[in-house]
């Protein structure tokens, strides 16, 4: 189905003038093509719902748009697709309607997973002070799926990208952007055995973030781990998501030659550079991986042990997955020897 075609099935089902009563005396602040964008956003949801691709409620979120979106507009951000601040969503003037339809399903997932808490935004992911490294993967995940179920097309094959800034990582996904984020996101989701599907609703929920730390900061999971929290954990991907804002800024030369002094996201200074930052990506990822074949069963490693494993973003982490995966087969082959006998 083209573009103008899935407009035209739209206003037709009457859902974008449902969507406009919502906002009631608010029109002025959008213009009429968002109308017709958020109703396919809804419409999307409903369709991926009707074939089991997420639990949320399309209803439900329609029901938030006009707490959420108060004024849509466009102008020229420079390489940037497009900005959620304040319950306002800027687009940049320089798409084309393809790509303002993908970037636009992103910036309208961030808007209606954010909220305000004493003046600090909060959203699915984030407490305000970590978590926006995978709340942009999360994002851009529900922003592609969407686009394709309204599209009606399929995801596109997963191909190898280089990570911006490290040439020494390759990501393996089908995401248009932050496919760093993305590999994480799933590498987290999968160690600790989880859906993708239930990991991007949990995007919604205003405890998703509490659900995942629960579910991660288990005693069997911290036991041995890198990391003491899942606090630490996003604070290191905090740091990744920061320096990689530097590099998309221009500094990529600076942060390559020295550690620059860097104000993150949530405020607090570091010390960032490219190798700070090739260390912290190994490390989260070292760590999940180590976390997937020490606390998961054997059948569950055998299942998602290639989901993993191209979750990786280096050969030298890719082989410790190997080698930590045969040193449970091989005692789990020395265990039924021995039951044998």
């Amino acid at each position: 189905m083209n573009n103008s075609e899935r407009k035209q099935e739209l206003l037709e089902s009457g859902l974008v003038d449902s969507i406009k009563s919502l906002f009631q005396i608010k029109t002025g602040n959008i213009p009429e093509k968002y109308y017709i964008l958020m109703a396919d956003y809804i419409d999307s949801i409903a369709m991926l719902h009707d074939v089991g691709g997420t639990n949320l409620d399309a209803l439900e979120i329609a029901r938030r748009l006009p707490a959420t979106v108060e004024e849509i507009s466009e102008k020229d951000l420079g390489g940037i697709y497009g900005v959620t601040e304040r319950k306002k969503i800027t687009m940049s003037n320089l798409l084309g309607e393809d790509a303002n339809k993908l970037y636009f399903f992103h910036e309208l997932t961030h808007a209606l997973q954010t909220w305000e808490e004493k003046g600090i935004e909060h959203c699915g992911f984030s407490n305000g002070h970590n978590g926006l490294f995978f709340a942009e993967a999360s994002a851009q995940y529900t922003a592609e799926i969407l686009y394709h179920i309204s599209n009606g097309t399929a995801l596109p094959p997963k191909t190898e990208r280089t990570v911006r800034g490290q040439p020494g990582h390759t990501t393996y996904s089908f995401l248009s952007e932050y496919q760093l984020n993305g590999n994480i996101l799933e590498l987290f989701a999968t160690t600790i055995g989880m859906s993708l599907a239930d990991i991007l609703d949990l995007g919604f929920d205003r405890k998703g973030r509490e659900k995942l730390e629960n579910k991660y900061d288990t005693e069997n999971m911290l036991a041995g781990s890198l990391y003491p929290s899942f606090d630490e954990l996003m604070d290191d991907l905090e740091m990744v998501y920061d320096i990689d804002k530097a590099i998309l800024a221009g500094h990529a030369k600076l942060l390559a030659e020295r550690p620059v002094s860097m104000q993150g996201t949530n405020g607090q200074r570091f010390y960032g550079s490219l190798s700070k930052q090739d260390e912290l990506i190994t490390k989260a990822e070292q760590n999940l991986s180590a976390a997937f074949i020490s606390f998961n069963d054997n059948d569950y490693i055998e299942k998602k042990y290639h989901l993993v494993e191209n979750c990786l973003t280096t050969p030298k982490l890719k082989q410790n997955l190997i080698n930590g995966a045969e040193i449970i087969l091989r005692e789990q082959e020395s265990f039924q020897s021995g039951m044998n006998k």
